[in-house]
């Protein structure tokens, strides 16, 4: 059995969808090293790995899918509190 968790970055939901799609602060989006905000795809692409056999060995691991923001908001504060 294996146990991993999958942690999407900022994300288009019905809550936080306008603010995704035309987002108050331009600068956030600038802040995402691949210039993107994650979708739904990416997700799935993360879900299928860990289904699938290729991910078969990977277990206890937190999955980050969010264009690369994470580590930037860690490492210089661009994070809101």
């Amino acid at each position: 059995m294996t146990v991993n968790v999958i942690a999407p970055g900022i994300f288009a939901t019905g809550i936080r969808k306008d603010g995704v799609e035309q987002p108050r602060d331009p600068g956030v989006l600038a802040g995402v090293p691949l210039g993107r905000f994650v979708g739904p795809s990416d997700v799935a692409g993360a879900a299928l790995y860990l289904a699938s056999k290729a991910g078969s060995c990977l277990t206890g691991a937190i999955v980050t899918v969010d264009g690369g923001w994470l580590p930037l908001c860690e490492n210089h504060r661009m994070c809101c509190a």
